[in-house]
Order: C-alpha cells, then structure tokens, then sequence
C-alpha cells in the first residue's frame, strides 16, 4: 500500500477495519504509516513512517476490500515496545530528514 498511489477507498477500509493497532488520528496518522508526505506533498514521512510499509491481501474478484493486511517495520533493531514503531503523535519536524539507521530488523504487527 502506498500513500501516494493506493486508492482512497482502500486506504479508508484498511483504516477502518485496524481493531490491533487503530488509526486514531485518521487520515493523518494512516498517511504517517505509510511513510507518505505531509498536507504540502513534502515526502518526508518521519522517522517511524519513512521505513513503515503496509501490504494487503485482496481477492481479482474483490480488489477494494482488503482479506488481509499486515504492517511490517524496517528498524535497526528489534524493539522492545510497539511505541517505538508507531508512535502516537507525529515527529517534531526537521530541517533536514535524519540519516538512515543501519536495517536488520524487521517487525510484523496486525497480522
């Protein structure tokens, strides 16, 4: 799934159908996740939603509603809280997007 590319009326239903970890800040947190950009079309999606990705499961007979849909987040390591991966507000916003941690880690939620 992508912000940028994904249709609308998918996006929404993944959003609406998150009973582990909700999108309780609406569009705005599902565009976070998704490492998408900001209200301007700035494509910097903060530290946590830069190495987020979200894939869904649909059926050809059923391509808008989602079967199944997982959250994956790329880390340096493995954390020992969710809060680490999807925090609650948005990141303070920088001047310049920070360098890229060394990935080794890999951290499914919502299965």
């Amino acid at each position: 799934l992508s912000w940028e590319t994904s249709p609308a009326g998918l996006l929404g239903r993944v959003m609406r159908y998150e009973r582990v970890h909700p999108f309780t800040g609406g569009w705005p947190d599902l565009q976070r996740r998704l490492g998408g950009g900001d209200a301007d079309g700035a494509s910097e999606g903060g530290a946590a939603g830069r190495y987020n990705r979200m894939f869904a499961l649909t059926h050809p007979r059923m391509p808008g509603e989602p079967l199944v849909f997982v959250h994956v987040a790329l880390v340096g390591e493995v954390p020992s809280r969710l809060a680490a991966v999807l925090p609650s507000a948005p990141p303070p916003p920088s001047v310049s997007p920070p360098s890229a941690p060394p990935l080794s880690a890999l951290r499914f939620a919502a299965l």
